[in-house]
């Protein structure tokens, strides 16, 4: 485990750095219980993977591999700030945080909420690993 986790800072550390900043006038980023949302393949380490992690309604930090890309400041338009709050709003186990009400964010909501189905517990029984329909 320990192994793992070296490995894993030392991949995140060398990834580029960046903040994303909402517009003048958007509602901006909401963040959740689990904020980080990982987008491309899959695995943090694979080549085209980026993840985001809100820490303000205006400002979000964003990670990537781009070797010998220098740290930026990164103005977004409104899509790609829906963008990232899709991510987070499927990343989210049970809460979401916003400091404004928006139809548009409660829309987003409603469409990954009901594109995840039914939500399952998973328990050991006997040893094995069992899910069950709440």
């Amino acid at each position: 485990m320990i192994r793992a986790m070296m490995w894993m800072q030392k991949v995140v550390f060398d990834m580029c750095w960046s903040f994303l900043i909402a517009p003048d006038g958007d509602p901006g980023f909401i963040t959740s219980d689990n904020p980080v949302s990982l987008f491309g393949p899959p695995g943090v380490a694979a080549q085209g993977a980026y993840f985001t992690f809100p820490v303000s309604r205006d400002l979000c930090l964003f990670a990537k591999h781009r070797p010998g890309t220098p740290q930026a400041i990164l103005r977004m338009n409104a899509a790609k700030v829906r963008e990232v709050n899709k991510g987070t709003i499927s990343r989210a186990d049970t809460q979401l945080y916003a400091p404004f009400e928006s139809p548009k964010v409660q829309e987003l909501l409603n469409s990954v909420v009901s594109a995840r189905g039914k939500p399952k517990r998973v328990m050991i029984k006997y040893g094995q690993v069992v899910e069950e329909g709440l």
